[in-house]
């Protein structure tokens, strides 16, 4: 609908499996609490939390 490159939820709690498994099916990238408190400890960008390639 908006022409998005990337899809992203994020929840601050955890995904079932099904989710998980959905996300991935249909290449949506999931953050959950773990991956929120790395975020948050490590101060990284969020291309570097989700594995995507930096745009030029």
């Amino acid at each position: 609908m908006y022409s998005a490159k990337e899809s992203i939820v994020v929840t601050n709690g955890t995904f079932t499996e099904d989710a998980a498994a959905w996300g991935s099916v249909h290449g949506i990238h999931l953050i959950d609490r773990a991956m929120l408190v790395s975020w948050s400890e490590k101060a990284d960008h969020l291309y570097q939390l989700v594995a995507l390639d930096i745009p030029t």
